[in-house]
């Protein structure tokens, strides 16, 4: 009885290490204009990402109709080159979803 004891107590100090655990978040590194901010999760980063395409669409969409109603401030460039500049953030985010999907598709595959 004796040999149990050291070996539950030193499952226990092991228990105790302030390790992180699988379950918890990592955090990600994200490069944007002003430099390098950290999101705590990786699906936090996907959302805000998602919500920045959606918005840049959205205001494509206003610039599209503002020209179209002839507002003086803006011009046919702008609106040209911001809806491409949305149009490729779509096309990269498809790109990351495909390459995400494909990621799955083979880790599902793997043989254990």
């Amino acid at each position: 009885m004796s040999a149990i004891t050291p070996i539950a107590n030193a499952l226990q100090q092991i228990d105790a290490i302030d390790a992180p655990k699988i379950s918890d978040p990592l955090p990600v590194a994200v490069i944007n204009d002003g430099g390098v901010a950290f999101v705590s999760e990786f699906g936090q980063m996907l959302k805000q990402s998602l919500q920045k395409i959606s918005t840049a669409q959205a205001s494509v969409g206003h610039a599209y109709a503002a020209f179209e109603m002839g507002a003086p401030n803006v011009s046919i460039s702008n609106v040209i080159i911001d809806g491409a500049k949305a149009r490729i953030a779509f096309q990269e985010s498809l790109e990351i979803r495909n390459r995400m999907v494909s990621a799955y598709s083979t880790i599902t595959q793997m043989p254990l």
